[in-house]
């Protein structure tokens, strides 16, 4: 009876945070469609959407369905100590791995975001005089490389925040694991709200492309505070501050075995996202926010589809 009353109480907290996180998430794509101009929302989008498929890969999806099993398992078996052990290797190992693949893709990112970017050719229409008091439009083309040249480097900008969420996932999985459910499902809020006060304020402050760059900060900001939030609850259990473990731990191997069919179950989903992301914008003029992965709101503010994630979010450690 306990143990069914803690899942319940588990379940409900964890569904009161992910729908305030759902609500904020709906306030937040409609303040990006109203306060960033619409030449600079598909760079936006961009910009937040290639990082965002990488934190499927390494961060909240694949992460947690391997990490919150093995880390209750070790818990049980080898003591708080141990799993504390294995959870700072997988820390340092995440860290590391997040990090590269950061500053590689920061500095491929001139070669790579091209090829994901299919904006429209900016045009303007003149009237030409032909003959006398004729006219006829004549459209002249202006190009595209001022979006695509944007769209890299708010996409630079933009890409450590996948480092941000990477740990914040983290976190969440160690708090999961110790019963700790309403923070690290409301943690996303955080974020949700930073962006949305960046959105008012930097479009009173800034114009663009600085106002580009403040929303890049807002961005950074929100990830980092998705899991500074977490820190006094994980710093209360005393998984942080994390030791200088090695990555190459024993029971590393088991997180990458657990690991490894998510990352290639999500990875060709999240391929599959990209390419319908690049069709749509090509085939709709550019526009990626048709078709973002941020969180659509359509049906996410459902109470029954909360409830539905916070299941899934608090049985394995109850297991």
């Amino acid at each position: 009876m306990r143990k069914r009353d803690s899942l319940l109480r588990s379940t409900t907290l964890f569904s009161a945070a992910t729908l305030i996180s759902r609500f904020l998430g709906l306030a937040r794509d409609s303040c990006i469609a109203a306060f960033i101009p619409s030449a600079w929302q598909d760079i936006f989008w961009a910009g937040i959407k290639i990082p965002s498929t990488f934190r499927q890969l390494f961060a909240e999806g694949s992460l947690s369905a391997a990490f919150i099993p093995l880390l209750t398992r070790i818990r049980e078996r080898e003591g708080e100590n141990k799993a504390r052990e294995v959870s700072h290797a997988v820390f340092n190992l995440l860290l590391i791995t997040v990090f590269t693949i950061v500053v590689l893709f920061i500095l491929f990112a001139p070669w790579i975001v091209p090829f994901l970017l299919d904006f429209p050719s900016d045009s303007v229409t003149v009237w030409t005089p032909v003959a006398a008091k004729t006219t006829i439009p004549t459209t002249i083309e202006l190009g595209t490389n001022w979006r695509v040249d944007a769209g890299i480097w708010v996409t630079q900008l933009m890409f450590p925040f996948l480092l941000f969420v990477a740990v914040s996932a983290w976190a969440m999985g160690v708090l999961n694991t110790n019963g700790y459910f309403f923070i690290p499902a409301l943690a996303p809020a955080f974020f949700n709200l930073i962006l949305i006060i960046g959105c008012v304020i930097g479009s009173f402050l800034f114009q663009a492309p600085d106002f580009m760059v403040f929303l890049s900060a807002a961005v950074l900001l929100g990830g980092f505070m998705q899991f500074a939030v977490q820190i006094p609850q994980a710093w209360k259990i005393r998984y942080l501050p994390p030791r200088p473990v090695s990555p190459f731990h024993p029971q590393v191997g088991a997180f990458l075995f657990l690991l490894a069919p998510s990352i290639l179950g999500l990875a060709v989903y999240q391929i599959n996202a990209l390419i319908s992301q690049t069709y749509f914008a090509s085939k709709f003029g550019g526009r990626w926010d048709l078709h973002n992965d941020l969180r659509a709101p359509a049906g996410s503010v459902s109470p029954w589809r909360c409830r539905c994630c916070a299941r899934d979010g608090v049985v394995s450690p109850h297991r």
